[in-house]
């Protein structure tokens, strides 16, 4: 009796520490990514933010209701997030939804918030989801329309000019059709 007791504590402890070790991979992994988790309640219409979520939304310890989050994101965007949610509950079905957060004048951090429903019993009961900071890519996804944007124009004003008697707009056309080709990463046939 005594020796399976002592088995059982030396279980509960390495228990314990794989447990703590998971705990701060997984609050590594967060900082790292630049992701935060979340769980909403959905009786209690409460939500846990893991300490990723926390940071990247600048809570404090004492947020826990989803106001938290439509605090820091502007209110058109909150309808948005709320249609998301609901439906997610009634459909159950997954939602991603892309909304800034409200910064100081001059910085914008985009965020996108994923979320899961889970059932029990028939019911979804709660929502599981990340945040995840997407400024970086929404700037690159703005830089890359930008471009193909201007790639465009230089293509239009490049068919515009013609020689007369050669033809050579078409050259003109082709080596710019290259380049844009290029810019996308497509293939060229020039």
């Amino acid at each position: 009796r005594t020796i399976e007791r002592t088995r059982q504590n030396e279980q509960l402890l390495e228990a314990r520490h794989r447990l703590r070790l998971t705990r701060s991979l997984f609050q590594r992994v967060q900082t790292v990514a630049d992701v935060g988790a979340w769980e909403l309640d959905i009786q209690a219409w409460e939500v846990f933010w893991t300490e990723g979520a926390r940071r990247m939304l600048g809570l404090g310890g004492e947020s826990s209701g989803l106001e938290a989050l439509f605090d820091r994101i502007r209110p058109a965007d909150q309808e948005d997030i709320r249609d998301e949610i609901t439906q997610a509950i009634e459909r159950e079905d997954d939602f991603s939804v892309e909304a800034p957060l409200k910064e100081n004048v001059g910085t914008c951090t985009w965020i996108e918030i994923h979320g899961v429903p889970h059932r029990s019993d028939k019911l979804v009961t709660t929502i599981i989801g990340t945040l995840r900071d997407i400024t970086d890519q929404r700037r690159r996804r703005q830089e890359i329309e930008r471009t193909r944007r201007e790639s465009l124009r230089r293509l239009a004003r490049a068919a515009e000019h013609r020689h007369c008697e050669t033809g050579r707009h078409i050259q003109r056309v082709g080596r710019m059709s290259g380049m844009l080709a290029a810019e996308i990463g497509q293939p060229s046939a020039w």
